[in-house]
């Protein structure tokens, strides 16, 4: 049952503003809490994941699919930048490609 408001509400006092106030920034926060930013632990566990398919047999399919290019258009509201296309940016930062990554892979 909904009751209307009091005609005379009760005094409330103001907060004290002199309060400290601890402003200390994510970083020190995320090592206080060994923990990553969202977007960095998602690339951490892609990468993750790329190099233990890549660790696979060489006719595993999942291998095939990491540098599969598939011909045709996407459905529409399909995202633009595939976990492939995220990968292979930061292959073009460190210089690297495919091949170098199933190297370094299948030699440690």
């Amino acid at each position: 049952m909904n009751r209307p408001a009091p005609m005379n509400p009760p005094d409330i006092e103001a907060a004290h503003t002199d309060l400290p106030i601890d402003v200390n920034p994510l970083s020190g926060l995320w090592q206080r809490t060994n923990q990553l930013p969202a977007r960095k632990q998602t690339r951490r566990g892609s990468w993750r994941w790329i190099r233990n398919k890549l660790w696979k047999l060489l006719n595993y399919i999942m291998k095939e699919t990491l540098t599969w290019n598939p011909e045709g258009k996407r459905k529409s509201g399909r995202p633009n930048n595939t976990l492939r296309r995220e990968l292979e940016a930061d292959m073009k930062r460190m210089n690297t490609n495919w091949k170098e990554l199933e190297r370094i892979v299948n030699h440690n």
